[in-house]
């Protein structure tokens, strides 16, 4: 019974430092977010000027939430990459594509 007792203690105890990890990479993550303010920028204005999607703050988003958040990252997506990311319509992930290969010949 004591060994069940300590073997379900020790899961707890695992389960708050992971817990503890999340938040501590969340809080130095979001002390970080306004150095990279000016690399989040050049995606976003790269999504919407070359790619025309200005109106739609979703790809941005997502763009950031997978940590593509410079153009030199934009520049190894593969189209299974954007699926994977949550761009769903081909016509979109056709369009990004075509823009990261007009990146990538500059």
């Amino acid at each position: 019974k004591l060994l069940q007792q300590f073997d379900s203690m020790q899961t707890e105890l695992k389960d708050i430092k992971n817990k503890l990890i999340i938040e501590s990479s969340s809080t130095s993550q979001s002390t970080s977010t306004s150095s990279s303010q000016s690399i989040d920028d050049q995606v976003d204005k790269w999504l919407s000027n070359k790619c025309g999607f200005n109106k739609n703050r979703d790809y941005q988003q997502l763009f950031s939430k997978h940590g593509v958040e410079d153009l030199d990252t934009v520049k190894l997506l593969k189209i299974d990459d954007l699926k994977s990311m949550g761009i769903d319509k081909i016509g979109h992930r056709l369009k990004i594509m075509h823009q990261i290969k007009k990146l990538i010949d500059v």
